[in-house]
């Protein structure tokens, strides 16, 4: 069989690699398209800088001489044995199949008008390897926007596709079927898109293929924009013109594949929000016995069990609001017996564009211990009039004391002494288990950690650390062991503070420090002890025997190296409580990120009643007891040391930075960096003459101080010899660059605080192109604000050099609101914490 490869030259690194891999075949073309400058490194080189390339692949296919042809980038490659399978398969197949790398087992499957059979699609270009009497022209106007047209008009041609597993597939770019690509960012890709791309094929074509791909490409750009995932911010009028165009397109999609879409796991959850938007009565027509099937499809999500000294207490969610806003009921019973739910406003939302769009609806319930007998039973019904169904459980994914998981069918929870609890995912089962009894029971836990994981090689290293657990458990035994940390990557913040101040006491309680063995702080603090480095066994087995975490960033179980999808082999373990010691202050509205749930939050430590007022709201579901004014650790380090210097740190935007990131590590660097507003406004400041000269002439040093989630784009940077442009992850601290500047410029960075509490002069850069990516919330700035607000670069300049000329004195009137803001200014935060967390373990 001869092939025809068509290389779209878009990393030149990429090449060598994937023409070595093509060697295995004998019987192949190569034509390579990329830039001038590479045409005499390759043969059968076509000039061209990929901005036309559906004219120049037209040209290229039509003088192709291969049997099959495969149009790729360069950053992607197929390595050899998936070439030499792929030949195979070809010389045993028809020659009007198309062939198709994906993670499918099976081989030829057929498409048809079934939607339970046809969710399987790709939209990446590189996957095909196309006969070339099915190779239709491309559009003139091709770009990777609508190579998706391209791709979707041959499949809707043909019967049949040969799948091959893309374990073979290498690929290095984002396609624009991933909510991680570098489209999302540009607003062409929303209401311009739909409007005149999915809009016209959904209106051309009556194809349930074509109506799940275009389904999925909808969800693409809700997905890209999740959370605090955003990629591009709409105003109001943006905003609502995505909405009404997207609500077009819905209206020729069925039902049916919207209720039952399956592409991947994580889209399945939001069908009630498509199916609302294109009909916001659907719910309202159903019957009882269609409303309780639907609404059974939805399971109840445990998020935390906690055991009081004379009770459990449950955290349930249940992604069905508008089933309960329907009618529907949830009913709770223990060995059948009714047990009181208490409804609840945490939050639990899903946000998309920073709009509050899908939620859960949220309770917990209590059950007395003394009602707990051996094989009791607790199950979930949603009930409307006389009809009710039987729910199925879900364990919160990535929340550790939820307990359980829906992985391992032999997980367990120890409680109470003797008893267990376990499920089969429609109930929850307590059972009185004696020693040997949970010998056995932990026995067959490990038989799951080999057969049932998704990865064999991660269950066998967590069969490994829960063995060295059970080892080594009298060494910790009856200790009172803390665990804290930071960023990981960057020691000096509160965590460290807390960590020392604890040392210094030498207790009995024994606080212990982790650190990624990479970070810069290592070096200084690798000798002291209790110092422990993130991921090393020593680490494991001091957090699973730990009775308190300090927790300075939320989703702490990760910050301990118990990431997702390892945590879920120790659920039954993690017996500490949590105590929020905080990063920044808790002053904006971000109760995704610092609800109760998000952690199990048992105390959170506040520096303002600022924070109290605003964590005292119902969607973050603390009790008053549970929020202490006490300051936070840091502040006990900031004292004035004034050496003239102007101090520049924004903090950092969602849609700016590389959002793929692993825990401990700082993030990669980003490609489009430069071409964004925040870096053009920020290099534009920092070379800015006339601030320079100003520096100059009254003795003042300038800093930009990069956020660390920004530390890869670093060089991006144009440099001069006045301005110091550095990450906090080098040398320097925090606490000495604060201490040691004279002002501050910044956006909304919670290292305003810290500047604050020292009572220095800030100025404010709210520039609209750069809106706060956290949103609503906050302190007003223009009444309780800690400075003056600019919103060009000339106003800040103007104000900085008027500074800099009067020796950067504040004043009055922000001074006092500092004192107003502040419940201490003391330096002694570390031991109002100490002793409150004494306090709650001596009530305990």
């Amino acid at each position: 069989m001869r092939y025809s490869f068509i290389i779209l030259l878009d990393n030149i690194d990429c090449i060598k690699k994937k023409l070595d891999y093509l060697n295995c075949l004998n019987n192949k073309e190569i034509i390579i398209i990329g830039p001038s400058e590479y045409k005499n490194k390759f043969d059968n080189y076509i000039v061209d800088d990929l901005s036309n390339m559906g004219s120049i692949l037209n040209k290229v296919i039509n003088e192709a001489n291969g049997q099959y042809i495969n149009i790729s980038y360069a950053s992607s490659y197929i390595d050899s044995d998936g070439l030499k399978e792929l030949n195979n398969l070809i010389n045993k197949g028809s020659s009007n199949n198309i062939y198709r790398f994906n993670d499918i087992t099976s081989n030829i499957n057929n498409y048809n008008t079934d939607i339970d059979n046809i969710y399987d699609f790709s939209l990446i270009i590189d996957d095909y390897f196309i006969p070339i009497d099915l190779v239709s022209s491309f559009d003139e106007k091709l770009n990777d926007f609508c190579c998706a047209d391209y791709i979707i008009s041959i499949m809707n041609s043909i019967d049949e596709v040969c799948y091959i597993k893309n374990k073979y597939v290498h690929r290095s770019r984002f396609d624009i079927t991933d909510f991680n690509c570098s489209y999302a960012t540009d607003k062409d890709w929303y209401s311009k898109f739909l409007s005149e791309y999915i809009l016209t094929m959904l209106q051309k074509n009556d194809n349930n293929y074509i109506r799940i791909i275009c389904f999925y490409l909808i969800l693409i750009r809700f997905l890209s924009n999740r959370n605090d995932n955003v990629k591009v911010f709409f105003d109001d009028t943006e905003y609502d013109e995505f909405i009404n165009i997207t609500k077009k397109c819905l209206e020729y999609i069925p039902d049916k594949i919207i209720l039952n879409f399956k592409y991947k796991t994580f889209f399945s959850d939001y069908s009630d929000l498509f199916i609302l938007m294109k009909n916001n009565n659907f719910y309202k027509n159903c019957d009882n016995k269609k409303l309780l099937d639907y609404a059974s499809s939805k399971e109840i999500e445990i998020s935390t069990v906690n055991e009081e000294k004379d009770s459990l207490i449950f955290d349930c969610a249940y992604h069905g609001v508008e089933y309960i806003n329907n009618g529907i009921k949830i009913e709770v019973k223990l060995d059948n017996k009714k047990i009181p739910i208490k409804e609840n406003n945490i939050y639990t939302t899903t946000m998309f564009f920073n709009k509050d769009l899908d939620k859960f609806y949220t309770f917990s319930f209590i059950i007395d211990k003394e009602n707990i007998k051996n094989n009791s039973k607790l199950n979930f019904y949603l009930v409307k009039n006389n009809a009710s169904r039987e729910a199925h459980i879900l364990f919160s994914d990535n929340k550790p004391q939820a307990r359980l998981n829906n992985i391992l069918s032999n997980s367990y929870w120890k409680f109470n002494k003797n008893y267990i609890m376990t499920t089969n995912y429609k109930s929850i089962f307590f059972n009185k288990k004696n020693w040997f009894g949970r010998v056995l029971k932990e026995l067959a836990l490990y038989k799951d950690f080999i057969f049932q994981s998704k990865k064999k090689s991660l269950g066998i290293r967590a069969l490994y650390l829960r063995i060295m657990y059970r080892l080594t458990r009298f060494m910790y035994r009856n200790k009172h062991i803390w665990v804290t940390f930071d960023k990981l990557y960057k020691g000096g913040d509160n965590g460290e503070y807390f960590y020392h101040y604890c040392m210094n006491k030498n207790s009995k309680y024994k606080c212990y420090y982790i650190i990624n063995k990479n970070a810069y702080d290592y070096k200084r603090l690798k000798d002291e002890k209790n110092v422990v480095t993130f991921k090393s066994l020593k680490e494991y087995l001091v957090v699973l025997n730990a009775e308190a975490v300090f927790a300075t960033h939320a989703g702490c179980s990760n910050f301990m190296a118990f990431t997702k999808g390892k945590e879920k082999y120790f659920r039954d373990l993690f017996n500490y409580d949590v105590f929020c010691l905080q990063h920044g202050l808790t002053i904006q509205d971000i109760p995704q990120l610092q609800n109760r749930l998000t952690d199990n939050t048992k105390l959170y430590f506040c520096a303002s009643s600022h924070e109290i007022v605003n964590l005292s709201q119902d969607k973050y579901d603390y009790d008053k007891n549970s929020l202490l004014l006490t300051g936070i650790p840091r502040y006990d380090g900031l004292i004035n040391k004034d050496k003239k210097e102007i101090l520049i740190t924004p903090t950092w935007r969602h849609n700016m930075a590389n959002t793929v990131t692993n825990v401990g590590s700082t993030r990669p660097y980003y490609d489009e960096f430069k071409n964004t507003p925040y870096y053009k406004i920020y290099n534009s400041i920092i070379n800015d003459k006339k601030l320079i000269e100003c520096a100059k002439k009254y003795g003042y040093k300038i800093t930009y101080l990069l956020h660390p989630t920004l530390t890869a784009q670093i060089d991006d940077f144009d440099k001069n010899k006045y301005v110091n442009i550095f990450t906090v992850t080098e040398e320097a601290s925090y606490e000495k660059l604060l201490c040691e500047s004279s002002l501050m410029v910044t956006d909304y960075s919670g290292v305003q605080y810290d500047f604050a509490y020292m009572k220095k002069p800030i100025i404010y850069f709210h520039t609209d192109e750069l809106p706060n990516h956290y949103g609503t919330g906050g302190i007003d700035y223009e009444k309780e604000g800690f400075g003056p607000i600019v919103k060009t670069q000339n106003e800040l300049i103007d104000l900085l050099c008027d500074k800099m000329k009067n020796n950067c004195v504040n004043d009055n009137k922000y001074i006092d609101r500092c004192n107003d803001f502040f419940e201490f200014d003391d330096n002694n935060s570390c031991e109002r914490i100490y002793n409150a967390s004494i306090e709650y373990f001596n009530k305990k």
